[in-house]
């Protein structure tokens, strides 16, 4: 009985997923062109990988959770989730097969975001619909993880840009000081001796700081397994991105006052994103190594049988 429950969900959640597929195609289809022609979001074809590698990994973990006994209300939860993920469809109906009642309000990326989110959450709606609360418990990260997916929407990204550029001048007014340069700092403003400069929107490398983001949720699932250290190594992210913006600025400053004017206009202006990112990442291996001090990972199953036992 318990492998016949397991395969008739497993059949459930893949044929409603092709389903969901076959209604979403246009929009997973233009999400694809728009990936491949954006720096910003080159990582959304790998996310659908990342995730089911992940869920490969607890197909152990998992397969035990579908095995387990039935869970109760079940019913219950069908009859309010079914109704919501309903809503849901025909709202991304709705909008794919009318969206120039939308495009006065969104533009490409926002009506993107706003598509692959209802993707995405009717997805979810459908694991928990067809193969149950627990197993959806067990399989919360690679199930969350597809968000990723997403275009960040506009008014977010603004947002993102903006604390960037206020936490990168604050860091960047601390390493001008160890430096000795004789610095007046006004807001994004630096004034130093032959040079003023401006963080502005553009160093705020919010792809690098994205790609982090995954880099430090990725690490925290793989090798850390408290809550509360998987949450230090995330919420790192954002002090080492401000860390690393700061610094490349630190250096072109300094190139630029001691060496030649001509490095602030530079190839570590143009081109030196990709050696920070890399260096950016030292910081992050530090604190994993320092967290995972005292952690002996499992597989997953003890995360697999406590959800089951909820």
């Amino acid at each position: 009985m318990p492998m016949k429950r397991l395969s008739t969900g497993l059949l459930r959640f893949t044929g409603a997923a092709c389903l969901l597929c076959l209604i979403f195609h246009q929009v997973l289809f233009d999400l694809f062109r728009y990936s491949l022609g954006s720096n910003l979001y080159s990582h959304v074809l790998l996310v659908p990988f990342v995730s089911g590698w992940f869920v490969w990994q607890r197909r152990e973990s998992l397969a035990i959770v579908l095995h387990g006994p039935l869970e109760s209300n079940a019913g219950l939860w069908r009859q309010l989730l079914a109704p919501g993920m309903v809503l849901l469809l025909l709202v991304g109906l709705w909008v794919t097969i009318d969206p120039l009642q939308f495009g006065v309000l969104l533009n490409r990326n926002d009506h993107l975001s706003l598509m692959v989110f209802i993707f995405v959450t009717c997805l979810l709606l459908l694991h928990v619909l067809t193969l149950g609360r627990a197993c959806f418990r067990a399989s919360l990260f690679p199930l969350l993880f597809l968000y990723f997916m997403m275009p960040i929407p506009g008014w977010l990204l603004h947002w993102i840009n903006v604390a960037l550029q206020h936490a990168t001048a604050f860091v960047l007014a601390g390493l001008l000081k160890l430096t000795g340069t004789p610095t007046f700092w006004n807001g994004l403003t630096f004034h130093l001796p032959g040079l003023t400069m401006e963080v502005a929107e553009e160093c705020s490398g919010i792809r690098s700081t994205l790609v982090l983001l995954i880099t430090a949720l990725v690490g925290a699932m793989l090798f850390l397994r408290k809550p509360w250290k998987r949450s230090v190594l995330v919420a790192s992210f954002f002090p080492i991105a401000a860390l690393r913006n700061a610094a490349r600025i630190t250096t072109i400053a300094m190139l630029t006052i001691h060496v030649d004017p001509s490095y602030f206009h530079g190839p570590v202006h143009k081109q030196g994103g990709p050696p920070f990112f890399v260096l950016s990442l030292l910081p992050l291996f530090a604190i994993m190594i320092i967290l995972r001090r005292g952690e002996h990972m499992g597989r997953g199953v003890d995360e697999a049988e406590g959800a089951r036992d909820e």
